[in-house]
């Protein structure tokens, strides 16, 4: 049998598991509309981010220096975020709406020719789902003595992080911490759709999703 403290050495706080994920998606292009095509009744008013002869102009031109670099450098961070806890500790949805973002933006570039149009909204796609990353550690005032709340925060930060839904399962994390050993606990994923079967466990460091305030 395995010891359980040896299995921390190789521990990650990002999920990796199921390693294929199904998710039903709807193709809303840009997921911008045109003012002329909206009308106000109520509430605050939007302004158009630009004109219709700016949004045409823009199509037809080739992107800038400038917006090529930032695109670039944009897409380079990724695999600085990726360590950072406002990534690991997000949801699964923010990661991947993230992930999707970069990705989005790699292919675009990958087959040649961008217009300034496109260069804009992918930079502005990155930057809005890099915006939503909000993962962050919960505070508590002993890392060997937590209190019930605190125990009930970790929970529901690990629940958060390690739940989704795919086409056929609906996943989310389970902690299961004893009492005698606050500095570890195993990590359950399971799946609610089919009578909360579990899928898989693995040790977790508590550190990892706490730290001392």
């Amino acid at each position: 049998m395995t010891n359980r403290y040896q299995q921390m050495a190789n521990l990650k706080t990002s999920p990796s598991f199921p390693e294929v994920i199904k998710i039903n998606t709807v193709n809303v292009g840009d997921a911008f509309i045109k003012a002329s095509d909206v009308n106000y009744v109520d509430g605050k008013f939007l302004k158009p981010i630009n004109s219709a002869s700016q949004a045409e102009d823009n199509a037809k031109i080739a992107m800038s220096e400038s917006e090529e670099l930032d695109l670039k450098d944009l897409i380079n961070k990724q695999s600085t975020i990726h360590t950072t806890a406002k990534y690991k500790l997000s949801s699964f949805y923010k990661r991947y709406n993230y992930d999707q973002a970069i990705d989005e933006a790699k292919s675009i570039l990958s087959k040649g020719s961008v217009s300034t149009s496109q260069a804009q909204y992918l930079i502005w796609n990155i930057k809005i789902t890099e915006d939503e990353l909000d993962g962050a550690k919960v505070k508590v005032d002993n890392l060997k003595k937590l209190t019930q709340d605190e125990r009930l925060a970790i929970e529901l930060l690990v629940s958060n992080v390690y739940s989704k839904e795919t086409d056929t399962e609906s996943l989310y994390g389970q902690v299961t911490m004893s009492e005698a050993d606050e500095s570890v606990f195993e990590l359950s994923i399971e799946n609610e759709r089919d009578h909360n079967k579990v899928i898989s466990t693995k040790m977790m460091k508590t550190s990892d999703f706490a730290e001392e305030r």
